[in-house]
């Protein structure tokens, strides 16, 4: 034991705790347990800390539990010389108004100690934690509901008061930054971890900040924000809905982080030898079988109470419980995350099955299962007047007969006709202001560009990308599909460099459309010099917008709005509907997410 006696109030922490909800009250033989458990595990010197299990000294009903110890090690960068670093590390308990609260610091979780006192909030409850407080968000990390390989699975959005640019629909927040009237805050979901930005404070402060957190997770207000998300809902649904689980991917990427950039090198992955001595397994070999489970894995039918994972070269297999989903493989099982001295170890199917490494779709694409909990996805229909605000119609559209021409091209076209959609974009959705140039063909951006660089009073310069897509009438999904992913693939080029348009402009006058006649600038008023300088002043401009059409002569408005009446009365023949509410809400996000400002044209 050190000599050195630490009291409770020499102790400064930052305000950034993990929060379970107690069951029941600690006890002294526990705690004691624990933390002598933690010291051994962690082959370290534990400091004498007075008064420091539950000690209620501040507040009756205020119990408070200190850790604090040191370990000493070798420096990593450091061979072949005996010389120590010293590494304190505490851990910290406190028992208030039906809540355990956990600061730490270079200490394992204290879940698996305590399980039997303590519950998690819960996803929804943490993340609702602020909602009293009319927060602004700042920064969002989330993943995708989706689980196939041309998805961004997870993002990371930052930007000031994005609950006024964005919505969760079709993604799971994993962690969120936001600031209220007095500080600035952050969630991460999956642990229940909360912190406030407001620097190291006595253990008096911490107590005050504490109980302000638990004020806010006993509040029943929903934040607005927060509740366009996919919802957590209870796993019984999975039994109550007939929920077949079709596809999974495992999330090996945070194990993939401590094992190829960490910079200290301090763990190792191993198997066991026929002497039941750990041996290392080569980082290269175990990258190639890591990288086997990176894309998204089907799952065939239940049988023997499991379903199996269909791979190749290894046998896995999926089985549900009461509380969790738990992923079964003789590999992971006989492979073994270790520290350096290989003094610990932890096998690979442990450390997935703990902490629910991997994600699960199923046959109802609503459903979701990942961080231990399943998530439904909000009803898309919830958003419908969003969808409905950004679509025009022009009567035009219904005498449209094709995308670019009615017949063949001739070598002596000049312009394209009236009662296609290139000639109806040029002629009556383009508002004549600016230049406006065909890119179709080529190494394309979009079928039109039109450019507007302007000064006057109460105008706004922009950018705006035409898609046109020509069909029969149809609310069919297929039809979107296509064009959104046009669009999707060319939203990047929206925001282009100056080097980028100088040498677009350079393929643009350098040819005609196709072998016709057609000049690729269908404006009149501007010459390819003035559109160099309108084009860079534009670029330069803060103030410009940024606009994406899709003009689109297959889908009426009028009878958008009939068909999901007549699916929201479950009428038959409407079941693509979602689909394709979804492909536009999903087009919604993705130009938010860009700042980029979306529009549909169509029929009325």
């Amino acid at each position: 034991m050190s000599r050195i006696e630490i009291l409770l109030d020499n102790v400064e922490i930052t305000s950034n705790a993990v929060f379970y909800k107690l069951n029941k009250p600690l006890s002294d033989y526990i705690i004691n347990k624990m933390f002598t458990h933690i010291v051994k595990n962690k082959e370290g010197i534990r400091v004498t800390c007075k008064d420091s299990i539950r000690n209620n000294t501040r507040e009756s009903n205020v119990y408070i539990s200190f850790l604090i110890f040191y370990m000493e090690r070798n420096p990593p960068f450091i061979k072949n010389l005996n010389l120590k670093e010293r590494k304190y590390s505490y851990l910290l308990l406190m028992e208030v108004n039906g809540t355990l609260v956990v600061s730490s610091l270079n200490t394992p979780g204290v879940y698996k100690y305590l399980n039997k006192h303590i519950d998690e909030f819960g996803f929804e409850v943490i993340a609702n934690t602020f909602s009293d407080l009319n927060p602004s968000y700042e920064k969002v990390r989330s993943q995708s509901t989706s689980i196939l390989g041309d998805n961004i699975r997870k993002k990371v959005l930052e930007g000031v008061s994005l609950e006024k640019r964005i919505d969760g629909y079709n993604s799971i927040p994993l962690s969120v930054s936001l600031k209220t009237k007095d500080a600035r805050n952050s969630i991460t979901m999956s642990t229940s971890r909360i912190s406030t930005n407001n620097g190291r404070g006595s253990i008096r402060e911490f107590i005050d900040w504490a109980k302000s957190i638990i004020i806010g997770i006993n509040s029943v207000n929903k934040d607005n924000f927060i509740n366009t998300f996919a919802t957590p809902v209870k796993l019984d649904e999975i039994k109550k809905k007939k929920l077949k689980p079709m596809g999974i991917l495992l999330n090996l990427y945070t194990l993939e982080e401590k094992l190829f950039e960490n910079e200290h090198d301090n763990y190792k992955i191993c198997k066991k030898g026929i002497d039941g001595n750990l041996i290392e397994i080569p980082k290269k070999t175990i990258k190639e079988f890591f990288e086997l489970f990176n894309e998204p894995l089907l799952i065939g039918t239940l049988k023997n109470k499991r379903y199996e994972i269909k791979m190749q070269t290894y046998n896995v297999y999926l089985k549900i419980t009461n509380k969790s989903f738990l992923l079964y493989n003789k590999e992971f099982s006989n492979i073994y995350l270790c520290n350096n001295n290989l003094t610990t170890s932890q096998k690979l199917s442990t450390i997935i099955n703990k902490e629910q490494n991997f994600t699960i779709i199923f046959n109802n694409s609503s459903y979701i299962y990942t961080n231990r909990e399943l998530f439904l996805n909000k009803d898309i229909f919830n958003n419908i007047e969003s969808i409905y605000s950004i679509i025009e119609t022009y009567d035009e559209l219904k005498d449209c007969k094709a995308e670019k021409s009615v017949n063949k091209f001739k070598e002596t076209d000049t312009e394209f006709a009236q009662n296609t959609l290139f000639g109806i974009v040029e002629k009556n959705i383009w508002k004549n202001k600016g230049h406006l140039i065909c890119d179709d063909l080529g190494d394309e951006w979009a079928d039109h560009i039109a450019i507007y660089n302007t000064k006057e009073k109460g105008e706004i310069p922009y950018i705006n990308f035409y898609i046109s897509k020509h069909g029969e009438s149809t609310t069919g999904a297929s039809k979107f599909h296509d064009v959104i992913g046009q669009a999707h693939k060319n939203l990047g080029n929206i925001n282009f460099k100056k080097e980028e348009i100088l040498n677009k402009i350079r393929l643009w006058k350098s040819s005609n459309y196709s072998y016709t006649n057609i000049s690729k600038l269908r404006s009149s008023n501007g010459a390819w010099d003035k559109i160099e300088s309108d084009s860079i002043a534009v670029l330069e401009n803060p103030l410009t917008l940024r606009n994406i059409y899709l003009v689109v002569s297959f889908l009426s408005l009028s009878k958008l709005k009939a068909d999901i009446k007549a699916f929201n009365k479950n009428e038959k023949g409407y079941e693509h509907i979602p689909q394709l509410i979804w492909f536009i809400s999903t087009f919604i996000g993705q130009c938010k997410e860009h700042n980029v400002k979306p529009r549909i044209i169509c029929k009325p």
